[in-house]
């Protein structure tokens, strides 16, 4: 069997303030699944509504040539503008996140970019040279917070606040985290979640506290992807399965029947009803969207070749791709019915196991 090295990294979408990055880990899966595809889905998404976006795809992949091609949309995805431009890391996440119809922030190589044009042209913001950021998420448009780690050790997560739209950051720690990315539902209350620590804030991440560590029996409780719907409601994707709390973070219980999957987002509207972007580790099936309807307990695949979900507003869309295209699916009935439009993304003839985000495996 062909073993594969999954690193992860910050990748976020939002509703409210969703971040979805991940962690600057690289932890060893197997896998005989090719997931090559002349056409992908996007490597990143970011709608401000129904019909304001902006799709990204890094090609070729892993060459360390890459180039990002970026696609804007003003109708929902009928149409799309080339906003194509020489935004250049190798083998590196690009998360972003819409705060208006042309205001677009961009984490790119560790650095934060700043784009009033609809994507069309960026601008760097002020970074440290200790300073690798990984994620970014506003819960309004004023207050917006990042994750990443300390450059020097790649090692120690860090954090920061701010309160004037991204223009200044304050630096704010969680004590003693590992690298890990941020998650915030409003603009007091969040959570900071490592390879094996949760952290949860309720002064906008000027204060942290650590409510759950796992230390087991000396391995690695990796946790990957992760939700939370309210103060207290949240899903994580670690290696032993879904993790749910009740009470904001501070215990945690595995949901599902413990099958092996790989798992490239956690996205829930209500505490029963909830979408994974997965597929089985036995690489058996491609990414599909599976649907819960008891909190995590079972899933239902209810599409195809899908590889990532954000919510915005009344809308679910979806990022697919097959032989000949890439895809969105919009719904406003949580995908009973749905849209397919598409969306014309293409990378190189090669392998890769990277498309939307970055696998995390986990039982279930």
């Amino acid at each position: 069997m062909k073993k594969i090295l999954f690193v992860f990294v910050c990748i976020l979408t939002f509703s409210g303030c969703v971040e979805r990055e991940d962690y600057e880990l690289i932890i060893p899966c197997h896998t005989d699944y090719d997931y090559s595809l002349k056409h992908q889905a996007a490597d990143s998404i970011a709608f401000f509504d129904s019909k304001h976006g902006i799709i990204g795809i890094r090609s070729p992949l892993y060459t360390g040539d890459e180039q990002v091609t970026l696609l804007g949309t003003g109708d929902g995805g009928h149409t799309w503008s080339d906003y194509s431009r020489s935004i250049y890391r190798p083998g590196s996440s690009f998360p972003m996140q819409m705060t208006g119809q042309s205001d677009i922030y961009m984490v790119n190589a560790g650095t934060l970019h700043r784009s009033v044009t609809g994507g069309y042209s960026w601008t760097p913001m002020p970074t440290a040279s200790t300073e690798y950021w990984s994620s970014i998420g506003f819960s309004d448009a004023t207050h917006a917070f990042r994750a990443g780690f300390f450059r020097p050790d790649y090692i120690t997560g860090i954090a920061a606040y701010s309160t004037d739209g991204g223009e200044t950051w304050t630096r704010s720690d969680p004590p003693g985290a590992h690298v890990g990315r941020s998650y915030f539902i409003n603009n007091s209350v969040g959570w900071f979640v490592s390879s094996n620590q949760v952290y949860k804030t309720t002064d906008g991440a000027q204060t942290w506290t650590l409510l759950y560590e796992y230390l087991g029996d000396g391995s690695t409780y990796y946790m990957g992807n992760y939700f939370f719907l309210d103060s207290n409601n949240g899903w994580i994707a670690s290696h032993l399965g879904i993790l749910r709390t009740s009470d904001g973070g501070s215990t945690w219980s595995l949901t599902g029947n413990g099958a092996q999957w790989i798992i490239l987002r956690v996205l829930f509207l209500s505490q029963m009803n909830g979408f994974i972007v997965a597929t089985p580790s036995d690489g058996s099936t491609p990414m599909g969207l599976y649907k819960t309807i008891n909190g995590g307990t079972t899933w239902i695949r209810i599409l195809e070749n899908v590889e990532e979900i954000i919510s915005v507003g009344d809308y679910l869309i979806a990022s697919a791709k097959d032989e000949k295209s890439g895809y969105l699916y919009f719904s406003t009935d949580q995908f009973t019915h749905f849209e397919k439009r598409e969306a014309p993304l293409k990378s190189t003839e090669q392998s890769s196991h990277l498309v939307m985000g970055y696998p995390f495996w986990a039982c279930m």
